[in-house]
């Protein structure tokens, strides 16, 4: 029987509680809120009220429930209230679950080979230990300017990074020393050309009650290939 573990760190009556509260949110509420806490609360209660059963459900070809999609439906129409695009991510992303559910409902498979991860071959999984066994904090860096295009790699990777419930919080803020001359200056915060800065936005974090402030600490750190982290608060 399938089981969502995530939250075992919280008591039956906790979850219980939180979820509660995150359903009772009242429309006037929701179309009156941020506009990026709203698409934050799209993404996470399409994960939590329908992704997570559509990919149990269609793993196991089984039937969805009739009424699983009402809620994220309800979210969508709100959605087009509030005049927000059809075109942004989060939209297309909960219709696709719609659509996947209107036909689990009805006992057809839902094709999911489209997002089939590509095979690790051994070779790969030989570079990925490579990397993570060989990741260094450094504190000593040359005088020498980084390309736009390195930064804009390691940025890709930050973005692509795993993220609990979908929430997307992760901002960064590219500092460069000969911009901003000593901006770090008495902190713990190494020299270097370049500095990412990399934030939390808590609105979005709001969206989910469930996650507690370490997981927000590891989704800050996800992409770690960078040289050397500060966490600061």
């Amino acid at each position: 029987m399938f089981r969502d573990t995530s939250m075992d760190y919280l008591s039956r009556d906790e979850v219980l509680e939180i979820w509660n509260h995150n359903m009772r949110l009242t429309d006037e509420q929701l179309l009156a809120m941020d506009e990026t806490e709203f698409r934050a609360r799209v993404r996470e209660r399409s994960h939590h009220t329908l992704e997570i059963q559509v990919y149990a459900t269609a793993y196991r070809h089984q039937k969805l429930k009739p009424n699983q999609a009402d809620y994220t439906k309800h979210l969508l129409e709100l959605w087009e209230k509030r005049g927000l695009g059809k075109d942004l991510p989060e939209y297309r992303y909960a219709s696709f679950l719609i659509d996947a559910a209107k036909k689990l409902v009805k006992g057809e498979d839902v094709d999911l080979t489209p997002y089939k991860p590509t095979p690790v071959t051994e070779q790969m999984e030989k570079d990925f230990f490579t990397i993570v066994k060989e990741r260094r904090s450094v504190r000593e860096f040359k005088d020498k300017e980084v390309p736009d295009e390195l930064i804009d790699k390691i940025l890709e990777a930050g973005l692509w990074a795993a993220h609990g419930c979908n929430v997307q919080s992760i901002r960064y803020v590219v500092v460069r020393e000969k911009n901003e001359p000593g901006l770090f200056r008495g902190s713990d915060v190494p020299g270097g050309p370049v500095h990412l800065v990399i934030l939390q936005d808590m609105r979005c974090y709001r969206a989910n009650s469930f996650t507690p402030v370490r997981n927000q600490l590891l989704d800050a750190g996800a992409p770690d290939r960078i040289s050397f982290w500060l966490l600061m608060r």
